[in-house]
């Protein structure tokens, strides 16, 4: 899955994640659908969301002082916020239906599973023709 330019609103967020989730349309009836399709993609993504904000935490500077600074975090829409954007919609997008989001997700999951098998395979050949080396002796020392 290819990167977006992260919205700074939570408004514009939903709309990517519609967008990406395949749902014209957010309503009480799919508000469900999307939230749990949103938690899909952002597990595929191995965590990062849709929706970038700041964050003030506490960190140590050079001295040793705790110091307030803004880190940049990414979520995906609460379930809470969806509800208060029912009726948003995101125009040009094609709808996917569960049967199609489903084989997405299979596919996209396959696909990386398969990438990960070349590489493993690459990685033990490689660790083959170094066992072909016969390692140096070194003789005993009476």
């Amino acid at each position: 899955m290819t990167s977006p330019t992260l919205p700074k609103t939570i408004e514009d967020a939903i709309l990517l994640t519609l967008g990406y989730v395949g749902v014209p349309k957010l309503t009480k009836d799919n508000v469900k659908k999307v939230y749990l399709r949103s938690k899909q993609l952002q597990y595929l993504q191995n965590g990062p969301g849709f929706f970038v904000y700041d964050e003030p935490v506490d960190s140590i500077d050079k001295d040793g002082n705790t110091i307030k600074v803004i880190e940049q975090r990414s979520r995906m829409p609460y379930l809470e916020e969806l509800n208060l954007y029912i009726g948003l919609a995101h125009k040009d997008i094609e709808s996917f239906d569960d049967k199609k989001w489903n084989k997405m997700l299979i596919d996209h999951i396959t696909k990386e599973a398969k990438a990960w098998i070349e590489q493993e395979e690459q990685y033990l050949a490689a660790l083959g023709k170094e066992d072909e080396t016969p390692p140096e002796k070194i003789e005993y020392a009476h």
